[in-house]
């Protein structure tokens, strides 16, 4: 299939809840991780006020994002805060950007691009953040041609082996 044939939409609560199974195999299969592991994301999408973007082939869901204001009393932003750049307000309404994934199956036909353009499209953020593996080289030519720029090298979460990145994309100054 084309780029053309894929479909990008805003899921509302009751498409997650459909879709939970897939969102769940999808996290599961990009990230090697375990089912329950997959359970847990859904939940937490499920339990948050997550904004989630679901890409189709025809009524497959093949890939989705989800994410959130960001906040202080955010877990991900207690482990990033002492580490961002002074002089810009990343607190002032921005987005935390907590997954992007496409069924590997799928990867390297521009979904993963279509869902970060809807994201940008249909929200009014002026600031969008993320987390990436440092060494993962694809997401992260991914994001700097939408933009996004490394304001954290080498971060490494608390009991956690990876090192890690943290990006930004700004729409406006300060």
């Amino acid at each position: 299939m084309t780029q053309a044939d894929v479909r990008v939409e805003v899921l509302d609560p009751e498409s997650v809840d459909a879709h939970a199974d897939l969102i769940a195999a999808i996290y599961v299969a990009s990230m090697g991780f375990s089912d329950d592991a997959g359970r847990r994301l859904v939940e937490r999408i499920e339990k948050s006020p997550a904004l989630v973007i679901g890409a189709f082939e025809d009524a497959e869901l093949v890939g989705f994002l989800s994410g959130f204001q960001l906040r202080e009393s955010n877990w991900w932003v207690q482990q990033i805060a002492p580490h961002l750049p002074d002089g810009h307000d990343y607190y002032r309404n921005s987005f935390e950007l907590n997954e992007l994934m496409v069924d590997p199956s799928k990867q390297g036909r521009g979904i993963g691009r279509q869902l970060l353009e809807k994201l940008h499209e249909t929200t009014n953020y002026d600031h969008f953040l993320l987390g990436a593996r440092k060494d993962n080289v694809n997401a992260r030519k991914l994001y700097e041609r939408l933009g996004y720029r490394v304001i954290v090298d080498d971060f490494q979460y608390a009991a956690a082996n990876e090192i890690h990145v943290i990006m930004a994309k700004s729409r406006v100054q300060g």
